[in-house]
């Protein structure tokens, strides 16, 4: 086992997205997290409840 923990810095944009994909495909555990500053773009906020729901839960901070 071991203690590596691999964080994905979710945006909501399509980088992240493929990476978490990408993460997912391979079988890389990882954790994405989304930083929420209250100021997004409501379309990025539904786009990342979609990919949660899609995908996994999401971290945010």
């Amino acid at each position: 086992m071991t203690d590596t923990v691999n964080i994905i810095s979710l945006s909501g944009g399509k980088d992240s997205t493929a990476l978490w994909l990408e993460a997912l495909e391979q079988g890389v555990e990882v954790v994405p997290v989304f930083a929420d500053t209250g100021n997004e773009h409501h379309q990025t906020y539904e786009y990342v409840e979609y990919l949660e729901k899609q995908l996994g839960p999401i971290r945010r901070i």
